[in-house]
């Protein structure tokens, strides 16, 4: 039975430094009771030991404003930026022209969060 709305939740990418590969090894660090307790992740990246804790509370951050924008848009807009992913192509010259939106800053400061997330 899953814990929560996190149960089929991993995380939605990869980050340097990324725990995924570590959670068998950290878990058995950590408290057995932590879902009672306030977790507190103050580097997030991809979020691989918060998905698999899901704890009842949980306050994250990270010095990347833009990783975090992905997961409020996430949290608060998640079916529009699925459309917005939707649309996308899925061709080398795409890939190269939307890494690039927010090297011209003019442009990235009309995009809208979820195309920023996106």
């Amino acid at each position: 039975m899953p814990k929560n709305k996190l149960a089929a939740t991993s995380p939605v990418l990869k980050w340097v430094g990324g725990k995924r590969q570590l959670l068998e090894a950290l878990v058995p660090l950590l408290p057995m009771r932590i879902s009672t307790y306030t977790y507190c992740e103050p580097f997030v990246g991809g979020g691989a030991l918060l998905f698999h804790l899901q704890p009842k509370i949980a306050y994250v951050n990270d010095i990347n404003a833009e990783l975090i924008l992905v997961y409020a848009v996430i949290r608060d807009n998640v079916d529009t930026l699925i459309k917005a992913l939707e649309g996308f192509k899925n061709e080398s010259g795409e890939f190269y022209a939307v890494r690039d939106w927010d090297r011209d800053k003019e442009k990235y400061a009309t995009l809208s969060d979820v195309q920023k997330a996106a």
